[in-house]
């Protein structure tokens, strides 16, 4: 077969009940360059699916006939399982109608086993593989300008919100404020309660509001050349002494030179400050929320916290980004926090991630370029 060797080697599941059919495919495969691609076989549905569910796979080479399963009905189980792996269908039957519903459904191409050589098999896997690449890279675009075009409707919509809510809020907060120092001493107990939660609402509100216009705002930054070995330093004296009162510890460890990294400074306080403020509630009394600041290469400096609570669900750690997305109990907050904090990041040119650690708690990991050009 006269192909250029791949960069990377692919990973590929080759789903068929067929043994000779199997071995076909494997020979095939055998006289593809060395390192081209890593095989593992499925017999069945069920097998498939414990593969797909603990591996990463490039490509499926799907058998639509087997066992218990026939046809689409093949195609849309593998196919709701590895949504972001190429799949080839086999059949041995030539039926066009099969061929353009799978494609039109998902597949990237469509053999059949009767017409495969080895430079056919080669050709459609390659092809197949980068087809669903260049397709993901489009759908992350479309997401991302889907994104922009929201943000710039909030923008639109806390410019209104400013004057029309947060004007009155600070006018309830004041007023119920003076209101409690009046009646302080005459009050009885259950006025003074109420009067508290007026307040307590009224500067709720008016957090949400800031964060609303935080998240759909301009996001200007004011950079300068720091020790943030230092500037987080103070962030983090600060959280320890706060989350002392949960009997909470908070760490703060540095490694290598992190002089002259070029930030906002007070921006990156503020994602500190949230991250910290979220690791503490997830930690019990008695745990500790570690923070380490590394220069980890020449070009790039890494902020990690890491917390001893619980961790988070699988299926929400997509979403943990998203405005509006809250873990509370009850969805208490408001969901923007990580949402500014991942704002602010990208606008530093930088990336920020959530986890589970290995060892259990989540591990919120900020990495930012060191250099900029930073603003008089």
């Amino acid at each position: 077969m006269n192909t250029t060797q791949s960069t990377a080697t692919l990973r590929a599941l080759v789903v068929e009940d067929n043994p000779a059919d199997v071995a076909l495919l494997k020979a095939h495969i055998a006289t593809a360059p060395p390192g081209w691609i890593e095989l593992q076989t499925a017999h069945t549905l069920e097998d498939a699916a414990q593969h797909l569910r603990f591996e990463r796979f490039d490509v499926v080479l799907l058998d639509l006939s087997l066992p218990g399963s026939q046809g689409l009905d093949t195609f849309r189980f593998v196919h709701e399982r590895c949504r972001e792996a190429a799949i080839v269908v086999l059949s041995g039957l030539a039926d066009e109608t099969v061929a353009r519903e799978a494609v039109r459904s998902g597949a990237q191409d469509y053999l059949v086993k009767d017409g495969v050589d080895a430079n056919v098999l080669f050709r459609s896997v390659t092809y197949s593989v980068e087809r669903r690449r260049i397709t993901q890279r489009a759908l992350k675009l479309q997401a991302e300008l889907e994104h922009a075009r929201k943000l710039a409707t909030i923008g639109r919509i806390t410019a209104g919100i400013a004057h029309e809510i947060r004007n009155p809020l600070q006018i309830v907060a004041y007023s119920a404020n003076a209101l409690a120092k009046r009646l302080a001493v005459s009050a009885d107990e259950k006025s003074v309660k109420d009067i508290e939660r007026i307040r307590s609402a009224a500067v709720r509100g008016e957090r949400f509001v800031q964060e609303l216009l935080e998240y759909g705002g301009d996001m200007t930054l004011r950079k300068t050349a720091v020790h943030l070995g230092v500037v987080l330093g103070h962030v983090a004296e600060d959280q320890d002494a706060a989350a002392d009162e949960g009997g909470v510890r908070v760490t703060f460890e540095t490694v290598g030179d992190l002089r002259g990294v070029v930030v906002d400074p007070h921006r990156i306080e503020q994602v500190l400050v949230n991250l910290v403020t979220n690791a503490v509630k997830q930690t019990g009394e008695g745990g500790v929320v570690a923070i380490r600041c590394e220069r980890d290469s020449p070009t790039t400096v890494t902020v990690e916290v890491l917390d001893m609570g619980p961790g988070i669900e699988p299926e929400h750690l997509e979403h943990v980004f998203e405005p509006f997305f809250t873990l509370r109990a009850g969805g208490v907050g408001t969901g923007l926090g990580l949402a500014i904090c991942k704002a602010i990041v990208e606008a530093h040119g930088g990336e920020i991630t959530l986890a589970n650690a290995p060892a259990g708690g989540a591990l919120a990991r900020v990495r930012l370029p060191v250099s900029g050009a930073a603003e008089a």
